[in-house]
């Protein structure tokens, strides 16, 4: 992949980030403006458990999205330290100045590793959380017309 389409990946997959988040509080935000309790008592349980499902996944998304900066420039020191190695190296000054900087970089990447692995694992449960509450919405939903329906036909 050429660094044009690397730099277009990259930003739809920030767009896409940004999308999830929003979508996921505006979703939580209507089910809640428009929520009602049937008196189901199974059926409201679900319903809050879907606002607090979505919730979480809102603001999961925003601590994962609060690291991307962080990351972003890690990559950047790393980037431009291999590059001061390479060019000290090259013309063989400062032995020592360049073990500290390799050093530094080992260190730095092992930090940036831990930091990536754990935006991972982020992503992955405001995933689960967005699909429990969006899940959990709509059976709730349904399971409140469905009361309210049976209800309106056993009254006649």
């Amino acid at each position: 992949m050429s660094e044009s389409h690397i730099g277009a990946a990259q930003d739809i997959h920030h767009k896409f980030e940004f999308y999830l988040v929003a979508l996921t509080f505006t979703i939580a935000g209507f089910a809640i403006q428009t929520g009602k309790f049937s008196g189901n008592w199974f059926g409201d349980f679900l319903e809050a458990i879907s606002w607090l499902a979505l919730f979480l996944s809102g603001i999961i998304g925003l601590w994962r999205l609060e690291y991307f900066p962080v990351i972003f420039r890690a990559y950047d020191w790393i980037q431009t330290r291999n590059q001061l190695i390479k060019n000290y190296k090259e013309n063989e000054k400062s032995p020592d100045l360049v073990n500290k900087w390799e050093k530094e970089v080992k260190e730095n990447t092992l930090k940036l590793e831990a930091i990536e692995t754990g935006n991972l694992k982020k992503a992955q449960w405001q995933k689960i959380f967005f699909l429990v509450g969006l899940g959990t919405l709509l059976f709730a939903r349904f399971l409140s017309q469905l009361s309210e329906h049976y209800l309106s036909v056993r009254r006649f």
